[in-house]
């Protein structure tokens, strides 16, 4: 055929649906049939492929005539489960759509899709809002001939539930998923926790205690199991056994122990560690125990199911391949985490070590065995400021591929303005690396914005560039208080900020108007968070929280369109993390009570530069550093960043990590008298923390909570005029970040009482 082919012509239907014989290929054809009625306002009818066809029609799934055409359709399954697939080929005058439908694989479904897309409409994001079904009354399709596969087995993202997710979420994530050709394998997968799958507490911890972990009270935890005990072994490897036997297309068992630093401290156990620390962890590796245990396991399951999976993961204190397995079995799988990472930077950037010693882990596991990846989008913490990622997603999933990695599994949330194009490049990219990421970003401009294409695109790239340009690392839920200014300066968010100026100014359309009014608001959200840090930084507590109710105003505003477009922090979120605007807000209440006359009356703010140097070699104490008469070369650093983000990090990201001092003065006036003076830190990140007050040791704590204010009750050796104070702090977060020092304002109240 070579001609264009027909399927509705001035309203009316000119083309008729045939289903195949499966459960996909009706529910395919239902999608095809109501899909062609939105565009056009023509019901296409359906029959079956056992009536009589005559003129032109569209064959959806297999079905015997599409059979008789011989054409090439992916199909079938095996354990390397990569057959996935679908065709789109003209043949005489009619239309085939079909693909792999066996096993878990929704070919069909994605054929469909993806002639949809052909005709003009578009997924970017979940429900009806990010949907673009253009109007047309006649549809015409050109001769297609195209077969496609995926460029990896596994394309899953899915929601975590750090934001609020309903039925109807994750009932739109599943279709748009499908839309977007991404999949979900029901396999069994290594989740956090899952080791108790290998031996249930329930059936072995009251007649085999011995196989379970000991904790590091001598206890022994039914979460975790004695990874040197020969009965565990025996054991994991019957469990294993009996669910293959049982199931002959489960390809793969996945265990993994649970979250967190998970460790049997058993003797046994801890000599197989090799005393190796991990680096990005600052404490002991378990990988060569873990491994050795799953080593172990999978060699016995070979004999018997030689085509068959282990599937484990190298997450938390398992990054780090083994050092001493020579003989690494061939059935074994690895989901390997990004965990202690920057996400802000691409796979192997020279400007982040820590991306660079991913890139290096990732390909030592490549060479041992078959990798999977599991990642965090977004991964920074619980702001809700922009994550745009694209320039790693552009760099980092040809890379993969290149790799030979398998695929992905994606922790998301449901916050979608926050990630914005992230989710929906990643799917083009996971279903074909080789796409153009610009001719994407363009494509959703043009038909999300319309006119506005052309502005929209300029914001999108100019945020990209500035992310991708920055020299902050910031890593997924160890950040207290990431310093976004250095990002998002004045000059960059006035030229967003016109850039949707002239965008709004060039809309006609409802929906597109629409579309960059959300934009819009979401810059009126970043705006007002940035004016948080600023205000917190000035010590004007009361307008932070003023600022933070414009920001939840401009939440509401975004999720009464969509409740996933910015939505509300869930209440388990907001009792664990400060990191949230409730957080922040708590933490400036509880910093405006002590100056406001609430809790307590302001005294003075102690500047904000203060005199600074790192003590590398510990002789900060043997010198007296905290002496007013002790004179050396100080330099000079704002409270209000980190000592990283004020020169003291190296070319490739390491920030200085040890021991390091802060001096300054400050003024006590005569109307103070004696009443008792309350000095108060806004934040200090460091893992230890003392305070000499006119060179007396007056404090000295754990800073187990870096992003929460603390109070001081001062000494009587305060004195009225000029009294200096000197903070020790001692930072060993390599493995963290490498985030030091003091980053809130302190200042001196006194109590009501």
């Amino acid at each position: 055929m070579n001609k264009p082919m027909m399927i509705v012509e001035s309203g009316r239907p000119k083309a008729k649906i045939v289903v195949g014989d499966s459960n996909q290929a009706v529910e395919a054809s239902n999608i095809l049939q109501s899909t062609i009625k939105n565009i056009s306002g023509a019901e296409l009818p359906i029959t079956t492929d056992n009536q009589s066809v005559s003129g032109t029609h569209i064959y959806v799934g297999r079905g015997k005539s599409v059979e008789s055409f011989g054409i090439e359709i992916p199909s079938g399954i095996t354990s390397q489960m990569d057959e996935e697939g679908f065709t789109i080929r003209n043949v005489n005058d009619s239309l085939v759509i079909a693909g792999n439908e066996d096993w878990h694989y929704r070919g069909t479904i994605y054929a469909v899709f993806d002639f949809l897309e052909i005709i003009g409409c578009r997924w970017f994001f979940p429900g009806q809002y990010g949907q673009v079904i253009p109007q047309m009354d006649t549809i015409s399709i050109p001769p297609i001939n195209k077969i496609e596969r995926p460029s990896f087995r596994m394309r899953n993202i899915w929601y975590s539930g750090w934001m609020p997710v309903n039925d109807e979420d994750s009932e739109e994530l599943t279709r748009w998923l499908d839309c977007n050709k991404a999949n979900r394998l029901l396999i069994s997968l290594p989740g956090d926790g899952t080791i108790t799958r290998l031996a249930p507490s329930d059936q072995y911890f009251d007649t085999h205690p011995h196989i379970y972990a000991v904790d590091s009270k001598g206890e022994r935890s039914r979460d975790m199991l004695c990874l040197s005990q020969p009965d565990t072994i025996e054991i994991a490897t019957e469990t294993i056994r009996t669910a293959f036997d049982q199931n002959p297309t489960m390809f793969a068992f996945g265990f993994a122990p649970p979250d967190g630093m998970p460790m049997c401290h058993c003797t046994q156990c801890q000599q197989r560690l090799h005393g190796i620390n991990a680096k990005h962890l600052g404490r002991a590796s378990l990988s060569d125990g873990w491994f050795y245990f799953v080593n172990e396991v999978a060699k016995k399951i070979q004999v018997e199911f030689p085509d068959r999976w282990l599937l484990t993961n190298g997450y938390a204190n398992r990054m780090y391949p083994p050092e001493g397995i020579s003989d690494f079995s061939e059935n074994i799988g690895i989901q390997f985490a990004f965990l202690q990472s920057c996400t802000l930077h691409r796979i192997g950037d020279p400007r982040c070590w820590q991306r660079q010693d991913c890139e290096k882990l990732l390909k030592r596991w490549a060479d041992l065995c078959p990798v999977f990846i599991y990642d965090y989008d977004p991964g920074v913490d619980l702001q809700n400021l922009p994550f745009p990622t694209l320039h790693n997603l552009r760099h980092d999933i040809p890379f993969f591929k290149d790799l030979g990695v398998w695929g992905f599994w994606t922790e998301g949330q449901n916050t979608w303005m926050r990630t914005h194009l992230n989710y929906y490049v990643r799917t083009k990219l996971m279903w074909n690396s080789d796409l153009d990421v610009d001719a994407i970003v363009r494509d959703y401009c043009q038909k999300f914005y319309g006119e506005a294409a052309y502005w929209i695109e300029k914001y999108v790239w100019t945020l990209e560039n500035a992310v991708e340009k920055t020299d902050l690392h910031a890593q997924w839920g160890n950040n207290h208080h990431i310093p976004w200014k250095i990002i998002f300066t004045d000059p960059l968010i006035e030229t967003l900020q016109e850039y949707l100026n002239h965008a709004r100014q060039q809309t006609s359309a409802l929906a597109h108007q629409r579309h960059v009014d959300m934009l819009q608001e979401y810059h009126h959200y970043l705006i007002a968070f940035l004016s948080i840090q600023q205000l917190t930084h000035l010590g004007e507590y009361q307008q932070a929280i003023s600022k933070i109710d414009e920001a939840l105003v401009a939440r509401s505003k975004l999720s009464e369109v969509k409740s996933n477009l910015l939505p509300h922090t869930p209440d388990w979120v907001v009792e664990s993390s400060d990191s949230t605007l409730e957080g922040l807000s708590d933490i400036c209440r509880y910093l405006l009570d002590r100056t406001d006359g609430t809790v307590g009356k302001l005294v003075v703010f102690l500047p904000r530069d203060w005199k600074f140097k790192t003590d590398p070699f510990e002789d900060g104490l043997i010198e007296q550093w905290y002496r007013s008469d002790y004179e050396d070369e100080w330099d000079s650093v704002a409270t209000t960043l980190y000592w990283e983000n004020q020169g003291y990090q190296n070319e490739t990201g390491y920030g200085y990590t040890g021991y390091a001092w802060y001096r300054t003065e400050f003024e006590v006036k005569n109307d103070m008298g004696n009443r008792p003076l309350i000095l108060t830190f806004g934040g200090v990140f460091g893992q230890e923390i003392w305070v000499w007050i006119n060179q007396l040791l007056v404090l000295h704590r754990d800073n187990e909570s870096p992003s929460k204010p603390f109070d001081i009750n001062l000494p009587e050796n305060i004195q009225v005029g000029t009294n200096q104070i000197a903070v020790r702090i001692h930072s060993h977060g390599a493995h963290r970040g490498a985030q030091g020092g003091i980053y809130r304002r302190a200042f001196l109240w006194t109590s009501n009482n």
